[in-house]
């Protein structure tokens, strides 16, 4: 099963709207409705701040959950995922490799796409 959340999620001002974090919480739901877990079943979730709302929501929705701390590999290659996309697109990759270093990955984008 194979879910996704649209890029304007998580562009302005949807992402300051917390709209994906809402967005995550209803695919999650559409996965535990699927699964139809029991007592038995256990969910794993990243502790990433995408998937903090996730956490919170499931906490209340199924028995089992362990929050499992983000990975340096893991990240790295969402990085390199973001990066390959970006340029893709049209973004210079300099640009995009200087404000992801700053943190500030999504408005370099913004301001390249606008």
């Amino acid at each position: 099963m194979e879910r996704g959340i649209a890029t304007a999620s998580f562009q302005p001002p949807n992402f300051k709207n917390k709209e994906v974090l809402g967005r995550c919480c209803e695919n999650a739901d559409e996965i535990v409705e699927v699964m139809q877990p029991d007592d038995k079943t256990h969910f794993r979730v990243c502790s990433s701040y995408v998937l903090s709302s996730v956490t919170k929501h499931l906490e209340t929705e199924v028995s089992r959950l362990r929050k499992l701390r983000q990975q340096e590999k893991l990240l790295e290659m969402v990085e390199r995922s973001y990066v390959r996309w970006c340029v893709e697109v049209g973004v210079p990759e300099d640009l995009v490799r200087k404000n992801a270093a700053s943190g500030t990955a999504g408005m370099g984008l913004l301001k390249c796409l606008t």
